[in-house]
C-alpha cells in the first residue's frame, strides 16, 4: 500500500504547471437567473461557465454574438461587465473525483 502511495506522490511531484488559454467573456446583463455573456466564442451547448464569486452557470442559448447562461447560485454577486470563464464539465468532474469529493 505504501508503494502505491509513494508512486502517486512521485507522479504528483513530476506535474508541471503551464499557461492555458481560457475562453473568457464579459457579462452584459443579468436578469431572472439568466446571464447574457459576450465574447465566449468557443463555448459549447451545456458547457459550464464560472462567474466571479464562485457562481456557476450552464450555457444554453448560443447566439452569434452572445451566450445565454442559466446561473446556478446567487446572482446578486454578478455585475455587468464582470468576466466569465467557460470550463469543460469533464475536467471539473475529474478534479472532484481525484480529490475524493464525489
Amino acid at each position: 500500500m505504501s508503494t502505491v502511495l509513494e508512486q502517486i506522490e512521485q507522479q504528483i511531484a513530476k506535474l508541471s504547471t503551464k499557461a492555458v488559454k481560457k475562453n473568457t467573456g464579459t457579462i452584459r446583463t443579468v436578469a431572472d437567473g439568466v446571464a447574457k455573456i459576450e465574447g465566449l466564442s468557443d463555448v459549447m451547448y451545456n458547457e459550464m461557465v464560472q462567474f466571479p464569486g464562485g457562481a456557476i452557470g450552464i450555457a444554453l442559448n448560443l447566439e452569434e454574438d452572445e451566450v445565454g447562461c442559466v446561473v446556478l447560485g446567487d446572482i446578486s454577486k454578478l455585475k455587468e461587465f464582470s468576466k466569465a470563464i467557460s470550463k469543460l464539465v469533464c475536467a471539473i468532474i475529474f478534479e472532484m473525483a481525484f480529490l475524493n469529493q464525489i
